[in-house]
């Protein structure tokens, strides 16, 4: 029987439980825990905030590259963000550093 009066933190069969941390260089590590009964899988990414513009534009993104050129990551995902002034003001990268399937509890069907 699942009491619902315990939050999912608590009681994570079904959740998932996001934590971010601030590290160095401005860069924050967002850790994904996901439960399915049990902790079904983690996986941690780094997200990186730069500050851009019109003129620096392409240089930056070609910068947020690199974490391929060093292997760090198999995917990056870039997002531009435009001020009021619709120039290019921020862009952010995000990259998984870590990722692990956890145990499933087998299906019953």
């Amino acid at each position: 029987m699942v009491n619902n009066d315990i939050p999912d933190t608590q009681d994570p069969k079904h959740t998932k439980i996001v934590t971010r941390t601030v590290i160095d260089g401005g860069e924050s590590s967002i850790r994904t825990e996901s439960y399915y009964e049990q902790l079904a899988h983690t996986q941690v990414d780094v997200e990186k905030r730069i500050l851009t513009s019109r003129t620096n534009l392409m240089k930056d993104l070609l910068s947020c590259l690199d974490v391929i050129s060093k292997n760090l990551s198999r995917e990056v995902t870039i997002k531009v963000v435009v001020g009021k002034d619709l120039q290019p003001h921020m862009i952010t990268k995000q990259y998984t550093v870590f990722r692990q399937e956890g145990k499933r509890k087998p299906s019953t069907k």
